[in-house]
């Protein structure tokens, strides 16, 4: 019986973080947009990453080559 109690607060905690990097993953799709600022349709250009201390703690920065508009994310996306 304990066994099983372990196995079920794994595979709660294990859909934990799966939720957690998919919410953090799909609010990034939306901010990047196709890589198309919302402000002016201009295009988001790569203009710096930063790396943190633990792992999946990066970040990059994208900037519209129109408006100068800035976004920050945990994703990296393919410029178009």
């Amino acid at each position: 019986m304990r066994k099983v109690k372990e196995i079920a607060i794994a595979i709660v905690v294990i859909i934990a973080v799966v939720a957690s990097i998919l919410v953090v993953v799909l609010a990034d799709y939306k901010k990047w947009n196709d890589g198309i600022c919302p402000d002016c349709e201009g295009k988001y250009t790569l203009i710096e990453t930063t790396k943190g201390i633990s792992a999946g703690t990066e970040k990059y920065y994208y900037r519209c080559n129109k408006c100068g508009h800035t976004i920050e994310l945990h994703s990296f996306f393919e410029e178009k």
